[in-house]
């Protein structure tokens, strides 16, 4: 592939669409359409303001705006810059110059910029007008914290040119065109939060940005939404059970294994248009699949793309052959290099070109990929290897509980079960929880039950396993565990 020294700005491609056409919307939000032209004139009022207050070129900015328009006005804003831009609440690993909020006292010790409505108005055309530079393409642009499950997030860097790779393969693999209105509840602090919205308008299309707690944004009509696992749930039972979209969107889940029971639930209530994903903050989407799929693949995770590489490997990082379990290595265009400020980690997670997220697989001839669990999560009782994930799907439903994960304590007789248990009011059938696991596993150590406030999760709302095990050995969650 052919490299440029400059990468295509943002703001240039938004002021393309404006140029094109101009009272097509942009954005979808509550309070109303807003147009490419409209766009674009705030973008530049809010890059005259920032520019006012001199801050160094390739300087680390927090965006910790609440409004979500804010948020995007000044990514593209601090882009046009020369920034380095971060959306993160974590000021303290980001390590930025300014943090630039739209609630004030909010920033700790770092020097903080409030952002107001007043910086979209006419007065700021009184500002002197930024004319925007061009930027090597491999200068850092954007932050992004790595949705580790390890409790330690890690700053991913990406330069310009490693973000336009993302978007292109982005609107290739998810069909983004025009006439696309694109929803993306997990957040701009996470890789898909913020690629898909850009794809979009590269490509022309609306980006929604609406509250994602119920089903009401359903009323902006979203073409394509990507999702976490654990909120996919809640949105299929917040449409009820008989209501189903007339024209459902295409929802693409990431984060972490779809369970059988939520594929099952969404399916029923938007239709057979949800995709499954798999990737990385580091890496972008590597896998796509149908979840209908898993009807007859159950253990399938998904196909590898055309612009992904994907190879299963043993502990000496030589391949093995197809249908061998082993350790996942990926390559893609665009993907990250490093972690800033951590290269230990670095060394260990990319080298030969490759990146290594720590998940275990099985790489079928087809293309077919599936996740069997995490190179650090395996638990082993007495030689029995089995994925914390596995264990959840076959505990099923329980009565009296709202969200439920599976981990492992080591003790002086080896590894042991134990299940946190977030449960509804009133008690749970804890004898019911422990009878299923027994059943589900007879040779296995007795399971320990722990009671806790809440599941901690990432942003894309996977398990952070290592945090719960941390809870428990310190006396933490609600209640005394109990050993069935």
């Amino acid at each position: 592939m052919q490299s440029f020294p400059y990468a295509p700005s943002v703001f240039g491609i938004l002021q393309a669409h404006a140029r094109l056409h101009p009272h097509e919307a942009a954005v979808i939000s509550p309070r109303g359409a807003i147009s490419y032209r409209d766009l674009c004139q705030h973008i530049d009022r809010v890059t005259r303001h920032l520019s006012s207050f001199e801050l160094p070129a390739g300087s680390r900015v927090v965006i910790s705006a609440t409004n979500g328009y804010y948020r995007w006005m000044l990514y593209v804003a601090l882009a046009r810059l020369g920034m380095v831009s971060v959306v993160s609440p974590m000021l303290d690993l980001a390590k930025p110059v300014a943090v630039v909020t739209d609630q004030p006292g909010t920033s700790g010790s770092f020097r903080e910029i409030l952002i107001k409505d007043s910086w979209m108005s006419a007065a700021a055309d009184a500002l002197p007008p930024f004319q925007e530079p061009r930027h090597p393409a491999d200068d850092h642009c954007t932050i992004v914290l790595s949705s580790g499950t390890t409790g330690t997030p890690k700053l991913a860097p990406f330069s310009y040119a490693q973000v336009n790779e993302r978007i292109r393969a982005t609107i290739v693999s998810y069909s983004v065109s025009n006439s696309t209105r694109m929803l993306a509840t997990v957040g701009m602090s996470t890789i898909g939060g913020l690629i898909l919205p850009l794809a979009a308008w590269y490509s022309g299309g609306a980006v929604i940005l609406a509250p994602a707690e119920d089903a009401g944004f359903m009323r902006f009509r979203p073409t394509i939404m990507f999702v976490s696992t654990a909120q996919l749930g809640g949105f299929a039972k917040s449409l009820g059970p008989d209501r189903t979209p007339i024209q459902p969107p295409t929802i693409f889940v990431a984060g972490s294994v779809l369970p059988r029971q939520v594929n099952l639930g969404a399916r029923l209530r938007f239709g057979a248009a949800i995709m499954m994903v798999y990737g990385s903050t580091e890496v972008g989407t590597v896998t796509l699949a149908p979840a209908a799929h898993t009807d007859a693949m159950p253990a399938l995770t998904g196909y590898v793309m055309p612009h992904a590489e994907v190879e299963i490997v043993d502990p000496q990082g030589k391949p093995v052959p197809h249908g061998t379990v082993g350790e996942v290595r990926v390559r893609t265009p665009g993907q990250v290099e490093l972690y800033l400020d951590d290269p230990k980690t670095s060394a260990a997670t990319f080298h030969d070109g490759w990146f290594h997220p720590g998940d275990m697989g099985v790489l079928g001839r087809k293309g077919d990929l599936s996740i069997v669990g995490r190179v650090n999560e395996l638990m082993n009782f007495s030689g029995v290897k089995l994925a914390p994930h596995a264990v959840e799907e076959a505990l099923g439903n329980i009565h009296g509980v709202s969200d439920l994960a599976v981990f492992s304590l080591s003790g002086p007789q080896g590894e042991r079960p134990c299940i946190a248990v977030v449960p509804t009011s009133g008690m749970f059938g804890q004898d019911e929880l422990a009878a299923k696991f027994q059943k589900a596993y007879p040779l296995l150590p007795k399971v320990t039950v722990f009671q806790v406030a809440r599941i901690p999760r990432n942003d894309m709302g996977k398990v952070m396993r290592s945090q719960l095990a941390l809870e428990a050995t310190s006396g933490g969650g609600d209640r005394a565990p109990t050993v069935h």
